[in-house]
């Protein structure tokens, strides 16, 4: 039974990602041009949140050996935790977003001051660290808030945000998501690659065929990350 949970728990991401992959597909295609399609798209966006909320707490509970109930009373308490997750990530995305577009607005500013005062005549590498910890900020600590959230909410209870907020900065779960930025960004990569040489009756298969590998390689790093995540919430637990 033990050695099922992990796959269940893969499973349920891969089942849960899909179909939030379909709602945001459905949202793309919903035109804003009125009210009733305006409410459309914000309902739609409602249940993306929720299904990925839903999804990461299932997962967790199933790893963790909760029975159908337990794994639906805790999803459920998961939530609030999620939608927190969700607001701090947004929040990080808005600032990192704003330093940035007033970093690349003032990079000639910047260099002068650079090389007046800080006799630093390449600036390439400042700017290159720069960018380098706005990605950090918005992609690895931002969903690693999401995740540790989310998890330790599956594990404790709603009324652990402390916790969990403390767990998404703790360095397994930043080494995790570090790792699993960083080999989602190279999976992401090969979504276009196809090879030099392909004859054209071929093309479709080969599509779906590598979509449907690099899906699931994707939620297996996910699904990793989560675990890295979940030990930190029962460590949290037990202390």
């Amino acid at each position: 039974m033990n050695a099922r949970r992990p796959a269940l728990a893969t499973a349920t991401l891969a089942l849960g990602g899909a179909v939030a992959a379909g709602l945001f597909w459905a949202l793309l295609n919903v035109p804003e041009s009125n009210l009733l399609a305006l409410t459309l798209s914000a309902a739609l966006l409602l249940a993306i949140v929720a299904t990925l909320g839903g999804i990461i707490a299932a997962s967790s509970a199933i790893a963790d050996g909760a029975g159908v109930a337990g794994v639906a009373r805790r999803s459920i308490a998961a939530m609030p935790a999620f939608a927190l997750g969700v607001i701090v990530f947004a929040a990080l995305w808005w600032l990192t977003g704003a330093i940035d577009a007033w970093w690349r607005a003032h990079r000639g500013e910047i260099d002068a001051v650079s090389i007046r005062y800080l006799n630093l005549a390449r600036t390439q590498s400042l700017h290159q660290a720069v960018f380098l910890i706005i990605w950090i900020v918005r992609w690895v600590i931002g969903l690693s808030v999401v995740a540790a959230l989310a998890t330790t909410a599956a594990a404790r209870g709603a009324h652990a945000a402390g916790a969990g907020l403390r767990n998404a900065v703790r360095p397994a779960p930043i080494a995790a998501g570090l790792a699993a930025a960083l080999l989602l960004t190279g999976l992401w990569r090969l979504v276009y690659w196809r090879p030099a040489r392909l004859a054209p009756w071929l093309e479709p298969t080969f599509v779906a065929a590598k979509l449907a590998v690099l899906y699931l390689a994707a939620v297996s790093i996910v699904a990793l990350a989560l675990a890295v995540h979940r030990r930190a919430a029962r460590a949290s637990t037990d202390s």
